[in-house]
């Protein structure tokens, strides 16, 4: 499923009232990618979910794993520390939850990882270590934030805009410079009144200005009063709010919470206990759709994994398959046979599309 770094805005701030203040008492693993942290907040005890996609409060009672590993280490280390902030690290998918003497790290992308680093940010313990192309995660090595991409959002100018960015066409160069997702990149270029296929040159400088102030609607002051999740499930695309320029009409939710709930949990919750009275043949018959509603909820939650995967490579070389669009496009027009256009694209019957 696809969370773009906005809807993680508005999840971080909607999550700060409840878990600032608030103490941790206990961490669970869900799955291999998945934690429950419970904490005592000034509204009672909150169950907050880590899946690698999404972080939320859930309502569902969630079946944990026993304790032990990873899980029982950071119990042990933050069990009834205080939560002293909650923030997004600027406009990329992670979330940081600050102690007094340590970091809670959450990043939440199609390699995610959660990471404890002490108040000097030194790696004491990951969910998974590595080396990456700007980085590496290690133990007792200093840890280092995924490299940003393009401008930010949130403090963006005409200036920069108009300087920095770079590409074919509008769109592109807004996918590619901005750091932001295409649905956000059409709905900022459609309120700015400008062409998504628009050649940069084109623009005057109050295109500029009136393009900025569209992307700083979005991400400079993120209001809950402006949350109205929408979850558009053609695309598996959840948003803070509907988008006029991305297609199908979305279900709605009250929050966030409920939203990632519907969408991650049913299926996971166990059951309420209870006298068990029922005759056996009536036990057997729930066991048997219970059995049906976890692998539904197993087949969905790996169909989200691979989606999401499909959708970060998507937009990471956005630019590179709207040029092989337009290349095809253009040449069925003048009448170029199929074989003849892949021939001009450099690939072979049953090879994958790419430029070269």
């Amino acid at each position: 499923m696809q969370v773009p770094n906005l809807t993680l805005a508005y999840q971080t701030l909607a999550l700060k009232p409840v878990l600032e203040g608030a103490f941790l008492n206990k961490v669970q693993k869900l799955s291999d990618k998945a934690f429950k942290l419970r904490f005592h907040t000034k509204q009672g005890s909150k169950d907050l979910v880590f899946n690698g996609t999404a972080l939320y409060l859930t309502s569902y009672k969630l079946e944990a794993q026993p304790s032990q590993g990873f899980a029982a280490y950071l119990k042990k280390q933050l069990y009834n520390k205080r939560v002293d902030s909650v923030y997004q690290q600027g406009v990329d998918r992670v979330l940081v939850m600050e102690f007094t003497d340590y970091h809670l790290v959450f990043e939440l992308f199609a390699d995610s990882n959660l990471i404890l680093a002490d108040k000097s940010w030194k790696t004491l313990s990951a969910l998974s270590y590595g080396d990456w192309k700007d980085r590496a995660i290690r133990r007792n090595q200093p840890y280092k934030f995924p490299s940003s991409k393009g401008l930010n959002p949130s403090f963006v100018n005409a200036a920069q805009l108009r300087q920095q960015l770079a590409g074919p066409d509008l769109v592109r160069a807004l996918v590619s410079g901005a750091n932001i997702a295409p649905q956000l990149a059409e709905e900022a270029i459609a309120l700015a009144g400008l062409q998504k296929t628009q050649a940069l040159a084109s623009l005057s400088e109050a295109n500029w200005h009136t393009l900025a102030e569209a992307l700083l609607s979005f991400y400079a002051k993120p209001s809950l009063d402006k949350l109205k999740p929408a979850y558009y499930a053609d695309q598996q695309l959840l948003l803070p709010f509907p988008l006029s320029s991305v297609k199908g009409t979305p279900k709605a939710f009250a929050s966030l919470d409920e939203a990632f709930d519907s969408l991650f949990s049913v299926g996971e919750a166990r059951p309420a206990l209870g006298k068990t009275v029922a005759a056996k043949p009536k036990a057997a018959k729930e066991k048997f759709l219970l059995e049906q509603q976890l692998k539904a909820r197993q087949d969905f939650a790996q169909r989200a994994l691979e989606s999401q995967k499909k959708a970060e490579a998507i937009y990471a070389h956005y630019a590179a398959l709207q040029e092989i669009f337009r290349v095809v496009k253009d040449a069925g027009t003048k009448g170029i046979s199929d074989a003849e256009i892949l021939k001009k694209l450099h690939v072979k019957d049953g090879d994958k599309l790419f430029l070269t």
